[in-house]
């Protein structure tokens, strides 16, 4: 046996030769912590985490989604290094092991996720807006039952499982979520999303999704149980087809103009008598009567993209019969609806069928919305285009929470997994806000300040509009924090900072450290 000096326990600090005995001293990187706290605080997903869960379940969680906010969604195996200069509140190693079985307990804890959504949506007003989409989560694993192949909308092979989620357009903030296997359509998942509606108590909310979700089976879900709904609906089916044509004329109007978007025109058409299908025809069910307002766009923007790339389809699929290629099955029905080909002494003729051609453009543009609540024209386009905001929290997600894989070996740990990324997507979305308020402030200063003062506020709106929300979490990460505790008192101090970053953080609602 060969005697050796004993380990260090974990987390401790070898003291240097010559320390004075009774003086503790750390140091720690606080500025994006302490922003973290802020934004956890005000948002009230703190609040909501640790009045559902039990403590260590909930200080663990909030730690989880601090660090994949404040690293840009770096894995889980990194956590326990960071710990050791970004102080959270769970005051232990957060270790993959630790990680894993927190996140299998989550998972189960379905009394406390269900808490955490109704205390969200209890803090919306009546008539809230809530965008409704769908992502796909890709996996490799073969022991997750809700991995399927179906439709992956990243395009990359894989099988995948399904996060749909709920959003307060107007308050830009994610309300709740559930999860699905991947094999399920978006179509059919309206009926649980009705479910949820009713458990999350919400008063008299107005879901909006895009046509993925549309269907007139839907349609009539939400009459049946007085739910209101804003849906982008095909305008090649039937019905909307023949009621755009009735309406097409009044887009030139002059009170069709949208008064925030002069490139888009729109009107209403009032059904009052729309039939929605029935949800089972065999079963005898009557049809369902009611009002339908459908209100139609035309987009000067979207006509232009849409014409290019119908152009562009249209000059290589010719080409390529030209050239005797061979056409896709898609491609194939494509040509043969716009491209006639005919055989002359041996060569082949391509020519266009320019009445189909017209026929086709005479669409590029033109969108409609339909739904069972009486709203202005332009304030349905409005609330339409709020959805952008779940477009982007679906980005942010897989960008800067570890969201592009499952990363788990089981449903229940996934649940748990996904409910973490949750609560880190509050903290993006709190931090989006925030500084959509402070960008608003800086660009429309009020009157009464001085030169200098105003001209730091510009340099400050020019620095944020140059960088994304990650590049200043990073920057603000930089600012350490040194406490010294000594027999004869207690000494703390901050890296000092330029004047543009103490006047963000002041307009934050921090305390910048002195300079």
């Amino acid at each position: 046996m060969v005697p050796t000096r004993p380990k260090k326990p974990a987390g401790s600090r070898t003291r240097a030769a010559g320390a004075v005995p009774g003086v503790r001293t750390t140091r720690q990187r606080t500025g994006l912590t302490d922003i973290l706290e802020l934004l956890g605080r005000e948002s009230g997903i703190d609040g909501d985490i640790r009045a559902c869960f039990p403590a260590g379940d909930a200080e663990k969680l909030v730690s989880v989604a601090r660090y994949w906010v404040a690293t840009g969604g770096h894995t889980l195996p990194r956590m326990a290094a960071w710990q050791v200069m970004h102080p959270v509140p769970y005051p232990g190693v957060v270790s993959v092991d630790v990680a894993s079985d927190l996140f299998g307990g989550v998972g189960v804890n379905e009394e406390a996720i269900q808490g955490v959504f109704r205390r969200r949506a209890g803090r919306l007003g009546k008539g809230a807006a809530l965008a409704f989409d769908s992502t796909t989560v890709s996996s490799w694993s073969e022991q997750i039952g809700e991995v399927r192949p179906g439709f992956n909308k990243d395009g990359d092979g894989l099988d995948v499982t399904k996060i749909l989620t709920l959003y307060a357009e107007e308050e830009e903030d994610p309300i709740a979520f559930a999860g699905q296997p991947g094999n399920i359509p978006d179509v059919t998942a309206i009926e649980n999303t009705l479910e949820q509606l009713g458990a999350l108590g919400l008063d008299d909310p107005t879901v909006v999704t895009d046509n993925g979700f549309y269907s007139q089976k839907n349609l009539a879900r939400f009459h049946r149980r007085g739910r209101k709904f804003l849906t982008l609906v095909d305008t090649r089916v039937a019905w909307v087809r023949e009621a755009v044509e009735g309406v097409r004329e009044r887009l030139d109007d002059g009170d069709a103009i949208c008064p925030f978007d002069p490139e888009t025109c729109g009107t209403t058409l009032v059904r009052a008598e729309h039939v929605y299908e029935p949800e089972n025809k065999k079963a005898g069910v009557p049809a369902l009567t009611g009002t339908l307002h459908l209100h139609v766009f035309r987009s000067l923007q979207l006509r232009a993209k849409q014409e290019v790339a119908f152009n562009q389809r249209l000059s290589e699929v010719k080409g390529l019969l030209e050239e005797g290629g061979e056409l896709g099955e898609s491609a194939e029905r494509w040509s043969q609806k716009y491209l006639e080909t005919q055989e002359e002494d041996g060569r082949r003729a391509v020519a266009f069928r320019n009445e189909a051609i017209r026929e086709a453009k005479r669409g590029f543009g033109v969108f409609a919305l339909a739904t069972n609540r009486q709203m202005p024209t332009f304030r349905a386009l409005e609330l339409y285009r709020l959805r952008n905001g779940l477009e982007d929290h679906w980005g942010q997600g897989k960008r800067y929470c570890d969201g592009r894989r499952t990363r788990c070996h089981g449903g229940d740990v996934l649940h748990g997994r996904q409910f973490a990324q949750f609560a880190a997507l509050c903290y993006r979305a709190a931090f989006a806000r925030k500084l959509k308020a402070i960008k608003a402030t800086l660009a429309a200063p009020p009157p009464g300040k001085t030169a200098a003062k105003l001209q730091l506020e510009k340099k400050l709106l020019g620095w944020l509009e140059a960088h994304s929300v990650q590049d200043i979490f990073d920057w603000f990460d930089c600012i350490q924090t040194t406490t010294v505790e000594t027999p004869a008192g207690h000494y703390r101090w901050s890296t000092e900072s330029v004047s543009r970053d103490r006047l963000f953080l002041t307009l934050l609602g921090l305390t910048p450290p002195v300079s």
